[in-house]
């Protein structure tokens, strides 16, 4: 109201005006990736969001889901300041997807984009050959060969052996079984007199090894 010597006017009412923070939540963290995965943990890594709202941001919040699931469970119990954390307690074997968010003094971010879904297992590297070669047995037409397993698996069960052969007068091999259980076999109908060189690479779930 306005009051001047001629008395008290009629009350004037302002238009309704909130009281906000001069700053907003952050936008979400960028560039969440997943490294160093084991059957049990992963470690994830992350870049600051673009924009902190105007408020300096006051921690990380991480999710994870597996796969199939609709649930997000929270990683992090205590706020995350760093821009990495390892997940913990995972299930061998089960696939898991992670999200982020920042936090200001406003609140929560939007969550990140998702990761992809990894699978929690250990790493897996391509095996070592297995020994060379040697001749158990032969006739005319076919040669029985044995091997020993490789002395380093990569990480993973060997799966098989490929076995491959040529004339030693020619460059290009031959495949005569793909993917063998065991650690011998025979290699049929090869020509009478001619001369033969054998190899055998280990597989595991990665590929196949350099050939012995």
């Amino acid at each position: 109201m306005g009051v001047n010597k001629y008395g008290v006017g009629e009350p004037l009412e302002s238009e309704a005006v909130k009281a906000l923070d001069p700053f907003t939540v952050p936008t979400p963290p960028k560039s969440l990736e997943v490294t160093n995965v084991t059957k049990e943990s992963m470690t994830l890594c992350w870049a600051r969001p673009d924009s902190d709202g105007g408020n300096e941001i006051s921690g990380y919040v991480i999710e994870r889901r597996e796969k199939n699931s609709l649930r997000w469970i929270r990683v992090n119990k205590k706020p995350v300041y760093d821009l990495r954390i390892k997940s913990s307690g995972l299930r061998e074997g089960c696939e898991y997807e992670y999200r982020v968010y920042a936090e200001n003094a406003a609140g929560l971010s939007l969550p990140s984009d998702p990761s992809p879904l990894i699978k929690a297992e250990d790493p897996v590297f391509q095996p070592s050959p297995p020994s060379r070669p040697k001749i158990m047995d032969h006739t005319r037409s076919h040669i029985t060969i044995g091997w020993t397993k490789p002395l380093f698996d990569g990480g993973g069960p060997i799966i098989g052996y490929t076995v491959e052969y040529k004339l030693t007068s020619e460059t290009d091999w031959s495949t005569a079984i793909q993917s063998l259980r065991g650690t011998e076999y025979t290699v049929m109908g090869l020509t009478s007199g001619a001369e033969y060189v054998f190899r055998v690479k280990s597989l595991n779930r990665i590929g196949a090894s350099d050939p012995s």
